[in-house]
């Protein structure tokens, strides 16, 4: 499917223009960084849903969880990232782009991409930690709501 057979199905699926091409610059940021850093992430989230599933909910972040445990280096995952959308951004008159590290440390990788005029795209969010559910439960088979009951799950997400 061509960059225009792209956007017309995504704009058909309900989204502005806008949001049709940055969606597809999220898609394309999304194959390189599989490219470069191959069974060592896997997408979660709302993006996920959107790229993957056709979904028309809005996200404007790429979150992944390091499978393997290990976080890719994030100056690599930058010049990656910037090289590989500098022809797609081309084409959408989107460049060039910015992108800057929001943070960096144990366990998390932020990046914010940005358009020639500045504005926000969508930001990569690397997370070692594991998402945690707390559950609670109400009304339990005495009629209490006690908070002891509480139990908390871990959720796997590879």
């Amino acid at each position: 499917m061509n960059l225009a057979e792209q956007l017309e199905q995504l704009v058909g699926r309900g989204f502005s223009e806008e949001r049709a091409e940055t969606i597809v610059l999220m898609r394309e940021a999304v194959i390189i960084i599989f490219s470069a850093f191959p069974e060592t992430l896997v997408l979660v989230g709302g993006a996920n849903l959107v790229l993957f599933q056709e979904s028309v909910r809005h996200s404007a972040d790429l979150d992944f969880f390091p499978v393997s445990g290990e976080m890719p280096n994030v100056e690599k995952l930058s010049e990656i990232l910037l090289d590989g959308l500098t022809p797609l951004s081309k084409l959408l008159d989107l460049h060039p782009l910015n992108l800057k590290t929001i943070s960096s440390g144990e366990g998390q990788i932020k990046l914010m991409l940005s358009n020639n005029d500045g504005k926000v795209l969508f930001t990569v969010d690397i997370n070692r930690k594991r998402a945690c559910l707390r559950v609670r439960c109400r009304g339990n088979s005495d009629g209490s709501d006690r908070s002891e009951s509480r139990s908390e799950h871990k959720v796997r997400l590879s």
